[in-house]
């Protein structure tokens, strides 16, 4: 399966960038590898609910399976499939990953680790972005009124840019 190892990323950045570089690019590779969980294709996942980490491991191994089998078009037309195809998987995948943070908000599971905000332990945990953590907590509270919207990116019809644009005004 796919092996990812940290320790590898840094050499590549040392031989692909200059010294000034690397002392930018080393910081945010600190700031936002999810450490702990760092995926190396034998991972089994954690997830209490059984179902849902069946899902998790199932998501992970097809993964695995696009990149052994190469993320490689055959030609312009094949290249369009793979746009949309692809596209729809990364949609599904946003959408879970923000109906996660809704349910912890939801039902105020941040507390339990001293987190201020579903938003907070989304950033910290998962190791996001502000902007990112911001616009998945936006966009989880816009799906609890906009349910439609909400089954609609789930099956990958709406893009996350729009969803999160959405969840802005919804915010407002």
């Amino acid at each position: 399966g796919l092996r990812l190892d940290r320790r590898a990323i840094v050499p590549v950045c040392q031989v692909v960038f200059s010294r000034r570089a690397r002392a930018l690019i080393d910081p945010i590779l600190t700031c936002f590898v999810v450490t702990g969980l760092l995926y190396d294709g034998n991972m089994s996942s954690r997830v209490l609910l059984a179902g849902a980490a069946t899902a998790i491991d199932r998501t992970n191994t097809a993964l695995d399976g696009l990149f052994a089998a190469g993320v490689a078009p055959v030609d312009g037309k094949d290249a369009i499939v793979w746009l949309r195809e692809v596209e729809v998987v990364r949609r599904r995948i946003d959408a879970a990953a923000t109906k996660l943070v809704g349910v912890i908000d939801r039902d105020g599971m941040y507390v339990d680790d001293g987190h201020a905000s579903a938003k907070v332990m989304a950033q910290h945990v998962a190791r996001l972005s502000a902007g990112e953590a911001k616009a998945r907590a936006q966009t989880a509270k816009a799906c609890r009124s906009l349910s439609k919207l909400e089954t609609a990116w789930q099956i990958g019809e709406i893009g996350s840019d729009q969803m999160h644009l959405l969840g802005r005004v919804h915010s407002n």
